[in-house]
């Protein structure tokens, strides 16, 4: 959940074989890890992209943008959407924690899409992540692991 804490390390990490499929990703770029709200607004919405961007504000202001641009203006996220609800289409954030929220996710399986492709972040920096939406989309290669145990948890 939060990659950027170098002192957390993962309990019983596993990497298990599998084959994914994503035929219709949310995005897909392999070398950025992050999106904009105004995309997310284009796939789901202007409603859900600006709920969104109340709730993982925080993601948005430790971006270099909010920091050289907008920080100086506005105290918040919360604050910049209320003086313009267009603003929106400025902003980005990291991707991992829109696409590992179950709702959100919902909302974009919704919308059609199966999955993400995106850089990660912290720890997985300069390393691909592949998100699938579905459990049906993985196939583990290796019978000893099983979908929907506590390896492998889909939103």
């Amino acid at each position: 959940m939060h990659p950027n804490k170098p002192g957390e390390i993962a309990m019983a990490p596993r990497i298990i074989p599998a084959h994914l499929a994503i035929r219709n990703p949310v995005i897909n770029r392999a070398d950025d890890p992050f999106i904009d709200l105004s995309e997310i607004a284009m796939m789901v919405g202007w409603e859900r992209a600006t709920q969104i961007a109340h709730e993982l504000a925080d993601y948005i202001e430790n971006t270099c943008n909010w920091m050289d641009n907008l920080s100086d203006q506005f105290g918040s996220v919360g604050e910049l959407l209320r003086n313009d609800p267009f603003a929106l289409s400025v902003l980005y954030l990291d991707a991992y924690p829109v696409f590992d929220s179950g709702t959100y996710v919902s909302w974009f399986r919704g919308a059609g899409f199966d999955g993400a492709i995106h850089a990660g972040s912290g720890e997985t920096a300069g390393e691909v992540e592949y998100k699938v939406f579905s459990e049906w989309q993985a196939v583990v290669r290796y019978s000893k692991f099983t979908l929907g145990s506590r390896l492998c948890k889909f939103p």
